[in-house]
């Protein structure tokens, strides 16, 4: 009695097979990640340089107004000395900022630069792995299996042969 459903073999029916399939995606792997990384570490740096914009603006408005509205600084020298000081202030908040956005990018830098160095590796392993698998799986699985098949096309073609022969 025939099964209901048919299953049909993976391409891993045999270990040749596997490996050349598993070098191919490995290297795919290496070469379609590292632009995502770049990408997020591009969108990340954006937001981040963003919020620390946003932070210093507000900031600085912040400071404006509680210097202008400030009762006791009714005189115009005493408001621009206080926003000279409030602005260097600033300066030093924007600077100590720098710092740490320049701090953050090395860091992510570097987490990157380790990523795609592992990505390299799989690039290797995967060309070697579909070298490997693949002439592995031709000369011990493929090659006979190539003679097989010609052999029974021979086959069927001589009954055919035959049969238009016979009368």
């Amino acid at each position: 009695m025939m099964p209901l459903t048919t299953t049909t073999n993976p391409p891993t029916d045999n270990l040749y097979k596997f490996l050349f399939i598993a070098g191919v995606l490995l290297t795919i792997t290496g070469l379609v990640v590292p632009s995502y990384l770049q990408q997020q570490r591009l969108e990340s740096s954006y937001i981040l340089i963003k919020e620390s914009a946003e932070r210093n603006r507000s900031a600085i408005l912040q400071l404006g107004t509680i210097a202008m509205n400030d009762p006791e600084m009714k005189d115009r020298q005493r408001r621009v000395e206080a926003l000279q000081s409030m602005s260097q202030s600033v300066k030093e908040m924007d600077k100590s900022e720098k710092n740490f956005l320049a701090y953050e990018f090395k860091l992510r830098d570097e987490i990157v630069s380790k990523q795609l160095h592992l990505l390299d590796w799989c690039i290797a392993l995967g060309i070697g792995l579909i070298l490997i698998g693949g002439i592995l799986w031709y000369h011990k699985t493929q090659k006979y299996q190539d003679r097989m098949l010609i052999a029974q096309t021979k086959e069927i073609e001589e009954k055919v042969s035959n049969l238009n022969t016979k009368p």
